[in-house]
């Protein structure tokens, strides 16, 4: 958001113009997330000890010191770090970026899947959470399928592969691929003629 509001006054004055640069907004982002972690932090935490009365159940056939040690730790701490990096990629990333709407998709999405599973074992007061064949077939797919269609369809990627010499398409694009202009040469045809 600040790199689309300060971006056009960049050649006016020099204060703006550092907004122009990655390495400055990236560093300020972790900054301001570090920032917002410290401030909420021990609220966020106090606030989930209250309402989870004795965190998650600890496994049976762990570590014996964990019986000990981590019983009446809260879970969901996810909430208080996801808010933390949203909050400061929307105020420091250019929002014009697909990637940075697909990373978060995709973070948000298993942070999605942190929080069931957690809800999942306080709820039920078991130390289980969503099995794997649930992730493997419906939630990892999801937000992989996605986070591939946006930045299949945003950039024309071409990657050499270690094992040949020659440049193997990977992302074609769009407006020269057969399926969507009913051109009857292929994607892999098309990278042939371009070397």
């Amino acid at each position: 958001m600040l790199f689309n509001i300060f971006r056009p006054f960049a050649d006016q004055y020099a204060l703006a113009n550092l907004f122009r640069y990655i390495t400055f907004r990236s560093g300020a982002a972790c900054l301001t997330a570090l920032f917002i972690a410290f401030i909420l932090g021990p609220m966020v935490i106090r606030w989930l000890k209250s309402v989870q009365r004795g965190g998650q159940p600890i496994r049976e056939d762990g570590p014996e010191r964990h019986l000990v040690e981590k019983k009446g730790t809260p879970t969901m701490g996810g909430i208080l770090i996801l808010f933390a990096l949203g909050f400061s990629t929307l105020l420091w990333a250019d929002l014009r970026n697909s990637y940075v709407w697909a990373v978060m998709f995709v973070t948000f999405g298993y942070g999605l899947l942190g929080f069931c599973d957690d809800y999942q074992k306080l709820s039920k007061r078991n130390h289980r959470g969503i099995s794997g064949r649930v992730l493997r077939s419906t939630i990892t797919p999801t937000c992989c399928d996605k986070n591939c269609t946006t930045i299949r369809s945003t950039t024309s990627a071409a990657i050499t592969s270690p094992s040949r010499k020659k440049q193997n398409t990977i992302a074609p694009d769009p407006s020269a691929n057969s399926e969507f202009t009913g051109n009857p040469r292929s994607p892999a045809d098309m990278a042939v003629e371009q070397q």
